[in-house]
């Protein structure tokens, strides 16, 4: 009678805690649709909620520093993240997304606080992670994709060729890569291998919204190399109806129409370009608008 008892109460603290693991995992898939959703607040409450019912979960907590990093507190994210480099669990995942942290907080510092040198040790940083990604998974896609993004914020673009160059013979039908390549080939001069891999990431219509944007913005600053600035304002056009919050493209557009003398189009986008993010184009405005 003893043993029944035992066993019948083992069965139901199994019971019990397969019950508390898919409320916990419940509470993660909303976290996760919240995210994708932009609700941080919301987002950050069902993660904590997920890890109060299962604190072993290594998956919530990669997911809780994701989080806080849209909340742009990457040093608290990146803490959360080291932490779990000893559990031995999904390392290539926690080093990727150190990186990613890391990169992130290297566009924040060049774009929020005008201080390119925190900037660029940010973005070495990151390349370390990301090596580390790659190194642990070889067809890491993500990790190629920042990492070339990190080297291009470095203006290492010949290293960033050879990365992508790498990715591509991995990944051939990534048109993201495509398109990447095309940048690095503009920055490197080659303005007709250039164009032809931009033209190529356009006509394919694979992008999603941000990325077509970029492919039109890089395309933009193609033409402005062949001195063309009315083809380069309708691509600026062009990206910006893919993505209104692209402050780059505006604040290139603004460019091309102080070329042209329209002082009140270009004041409009920089201005445009200042409230969605770019605090360094104040000192434009300074200068310009005023």
């Amino acid at each position: 009678m003893k043993q029944l008892t035992v066993f019948t109460f083992m069965i139901l603290l199994i019971a019990s805690c397969t019950t508390d693991s898919n409320r916990a995992i419940e509470h993660f898939k909303k976290a996760k649709e919240l995210l994708k959703k932009d609700n941080i607040k919301d987002a950050s409450s069902e993660i904590e909620t997920a890890i109060s019912i299962d604190s072993t979960n290594i998956d919530f907590q990669i997911f809780k520093a994701k989080i806080i990093e849209n909340t742009n507190n990457y040093e608290q994210a990146i803490l959360i993240l080291k932490k779990l480099l000893d559990k031995s669990y999904k390392l290539d995942t926690v080093n990727f997304e150190i990186g990613s942290c890391y990169f992130g907080y290297g566009v924040y510092f060049l774009m929020k606080q005008n201080d390119e040198e925190k900037g660029k040790d940010c973005f070495e940083k990151s390349l370390t992670y990301y090596n580390q990604a790659i190194n642990i998974n070889t067809e890491y896609f993500n990790a190629y994709k920042e990492k070339h993004q990190a080297l291009h914020n470095l203006h290492r673009y010949d290293e960033a060729l050879i990365v992508l160059n790498t990715a591509i013979n991995l990944y051939p039908d990534s048109i993201y890569l495509i398109l990447g390549r095309g940048v690095e080939k503009l920055y490197l001069g080659d303005l007709t291998g250039a164009m032809f891999d931009l033209n190529k990431s356009i006509q394919s219509n694979k992008l999603d919204s941000v990325d077509m944007a970029n492919a039109y913005r890089f395309r933009a600053n193609l033409y402005l190399e062949k001195e063309n600035t009315d083809q380069a304002i309708i691509d600026l056009t062009d990206a910006l109806k893919f993505n209104p919050k692209d402050e780059f493209a505006l604040a290139i557009r603004a460019q091309c129409y102080r070329k042209l003398g329209l002082k009140d189009k270009a004041c409009e986008d920089y201005r445009k370009a200042a409230d969605l993010g770019y605090i360094s184009i104040y000192e434009t405005i300074k200068e310009y608008c005023n």
